[in-house]
């Protein structure tokens, strides 16, 4: 159920006009994002980062869970600056490391592949 939740959001904020356009046109604070993203774009990201991690856009932006008022380019919270952080990881793992190897793997590395869906990711606990 609790991997549900993300999916249900996101179909909301799809299907929700009013939500959707509180979402800006321009922006003016990316750091790890290409500046030319356009709006598809940056929605698209936020979704994939919302499914991967499970959090919300209140989880990195300052603002309520309406999006209403919300300040995304504000730096305030410091989830966001983790996630610039693990952005920035992410991209230097599939295009600088899994690149340079002989057969590159298939699947690139996201925030799914360790978040599973929750804000902090499981922990793997190797046998001895």
């Amino acid at each position: 159920m609790k991997a549900l939740l993300p999916l249900a959001f996101v179909a909301i904020l799809c299907a929700a006009g009013e939500v959707r356009a509180q979402i800006p046109t321009a922006y003016t604070n990316l750091k790890v994002l290409p500046k030319d993203i356009d709006r598809a774009g940056i929605i698209q990201e936020m979704k994939r980062i919302s499914l991967g991690t499970g959090m919300r856009c209140e989880g990195c932006h300052v603002g309520p869970p309406t999006l209403e008022g919300m300040n995304f380019a504000s730096d305030a919270k410091e989830t966001k600056r983790i996630a610039r952080a693990m952005l920035a990881m992410v991209k230097a793992v599939n295009e600088e490391h899994l690149a340079k190897l002989e057969k590159a793997p298939a699947v690139k590395v996201e925030c799914a592949t360790c978040h599973r869906g929750q804000p902090k990711p499981p922990a793997i606990v190797v046998a001895p």
